[in-house]
């Protein structure tokens, strides 16, 4: 596609991109799945758009995109709310993320007939939620809080499960690492960027006034969220993390001591109803864009990769159906129905995956392109399940 014809293709996805939401807010159906079939049909199908696949480029941008979209989230996160649900949250998340990846370790092995390091990594890579697709869809959809809260954490959680887990499994295999020290690293990489996320939000709030009174920045807040994710991954620890924990110490300035404001005679501020507005706007440009440019990456071929990404993704989504039944949080049937088919995966997995395949390791290629099938089958599953429940939701 010429330059021309892609700066205009742009512009127009905006608006079919505002399209597709408002039918979501009408119709509860999502408006994922159609921004990837029409990146599908860009790529794969009529080759207007050709990317080379999750090159340094398109991992940036996926960064970028759960970065911008976890913050937006921790916005959403009283302290009330994360008092309450915390800890129901990291327990969901680690049981499922620990039978999700042996689920699917055990069928790369057994039925796959692949290495255990490879089924392994597979399910490492295929066990978390995906933050990208589960919390903008939160933004169509009446959870509760203690759902919404919930979700966030857990898909928040299995993203630096992924990283963190991919990248220690892969230099294990290579033999450059150790096992044992996976832990140490998930530790370090979620408590130091708590810690961060939250010392940053608490300094940025108290100078964001003298700044303001220098010149006026509307994305001053969002261009301190870059700085801070990055300088977080730089130093080897979790930016998602920080991201959302900048958000929710943001989101929570009310609580401070009030002893602690006087001393420094400084009162907190946090984003303006501009800067809500403007971010918003840029979570959704970045969520089109996303969905848009995962669809270009979709490849279904050899046939025996998408039988094996269908497997996976109705194994998966079989376990969150079942876990959810016995284990439900209080709220409406609704929910609890929804969240069995919560089971998305996004450009986080893609990125993930394409790791195994860069190292050689035995089974990459087949890791490779079991995720990349993966990931739309299980955003169509999601996609499905709100549709079958559509008239159980009530409108927001």
């Amino acid at each position: 596609m010429s330059t021309p014809l892609l700066i205009a293709a742009c512009g127009a996805l905006f608006f079919v991109g505002h399209l597709l939401e408002a039918a979501f807010r009408r119709h509860r159906i999502p408006d994922v799945l159609p921004l990837i079939a029409l990146g599908y049909l860009a790529g794969p199908v009529f080759r207007l758009i050709q990317p080379r696949g999750v090159t340094a480029v398109e991992h940036v941008f996926g960064h970028l995109a759960l970065i911008v979209i976890l913050f937006h989230g921790g916005l959403e996160l009283p302290i009330g709310t994360l008092k309450a649900h915390a800890w129901s949250a990291l327990r969901v998340a680690g049981v499922l993320l620990g039978i999700n990846t042996l689920a699917v370790a055990l069928l790369g092995h057994y039925l796959c007939g692949q290495p255990w390091g490879a089924g392994a990594l597979l399910g490492l890579i295929l066990a978390p939620l995906a933050a990208t697709v589960a919390i903008p869809m939160l933004e169509h959809l009446p959870f509760s809080p203690a759902v919404s809260s919930l979700l966030t954490l857990e898909s928040a959680l299995g993203d630096v499960t992924t990283v963190v887990g991919v990248i220690t499994l892969t230099q294990v295999l290579g033999g450059d690492g150790s096992l044992g020290t996976a832990p140490f690293h998930f530790a370090k990489a979620l408590l130091g960027a708590v810690e961060v996320g939250l010392g940053a939000a608490l300094s940025w709030s108290l100078i964001l006034r003298r700044v303001q009174r220098q010149a006026k920045m509307t994305l001053a807040t969002e261009a301190v969220l870059l700085v801070v994710a990055g300088g977080l991954e730089w130093a080897g620890l979790s930016g998602a993390i920080g991201a959302l924990a900048f958000g929710v110490g943001l989101r929570n300035l009310d609580c401070l001591p009030a002893s602690l404001v006087d001393r420094w005679r400084l009162a907190p501020q946090g984003l303006s109803q501009t800067e809500l507005d403007v971010l918003a706007e840029a979570v959704f440009v970045l969520k089109v864009f996303y969905f848009f440019y995962l669809g270009t990456l979709l490849r279904f071929r050899p046939a025996g990769s998408l039988l094996t990404g269908l497997l996976m993704c109705l194994v998966l989504l079989l376990i969150r159906q079942v876990f959810f039944r016995k284990a439900a949080p209080s709220g409406a049937p609704w929910e609890a129905a929804l969240l069995g088919w919560m089971v998305p995966r996004g450009l986080a997995s893609a990125v993930m995956a394409s790791l195994p395949l860069d190292q050689n390791l035995p089974g990459g290629a087949w890791i490779h392109a079991v995720t990349i099938t993966a990931i739309p089958i299980s955003i169509l599953l999601t996609t499905l399940g709100v549709v079958l429940n559509r008239r159980r939701i009530p409108r927001p």
